[in-house]
């Protein structure tokens, strides 16, 4: 499993999946990935749940490419930060 994780520098994860809700699980995931959660649901109370989860956004379906980009990038920067931080402090 934590090979696969290494693999990618974020994920984009939709909190409707087939058999429930994936805020319950989402946690676990901030503990080794940084995400962005998509939904279908426009309410304040999924988002803030998953922003407390330890998404770095939310994104409320339909989206423009702009606004995917835009929260990818961000995500990635932010991890670029902290790698370079992190070199930094090992020096």
């Amino acid at each position: 499993r934590s090979l696969l994780v290494n693999a990618f520098d974020l994920a984009l994860v939709d909190l409707s999946l087939e058999d429930g809700d994936a805020i319950p699980w989402l946690g676990e995931l901030a503990r080794t990935l940084p995400f962005v959660v998509i939904s279908g649901r426009d309410e304040a109370r999924a988002a803030v749940a998953a922003l407390r989860a330890g998404a770095s956004d939310y994104l409320v379906k339909p989206f423009s490419e702009d606004a995917l980009l835009i929260a990818l990038t961000r995500v990635l920067e932010r991890g670029a930060l902290r790698k370079q931080l992190e070199a930094l402090r090992r020096d």
